[in-house]
């Protein structure tokens, strides 16, 4: 897959969540020498497939 600037996916490097009276602050990164985004996605599609497969057996 080419990347062209259209295909990049941008993600907040911090974000806070606040549940009850506690506030969650979560930070992000990417390790650009792991697989790709897409790659990630169809390898956990495949997994959760796989999983949904064998509990209806």
């Amino acid at each position: 897959m080419n990347e062209k600037d259209d295909d990049i996916i941008f993600f907040p490097e911090e974000t806070s969540y606040k549940i009850g009276k506690t506030t969650y602050i979560v930070t992000s990164h990417y390790d650009e020498s792991s697989e790709s985004l897409p790659e990630k996605i169809k390898k956990l599609l495949k997994t959760e497939i796989q999983n949904e497969f064998y509990q209806n057996l």
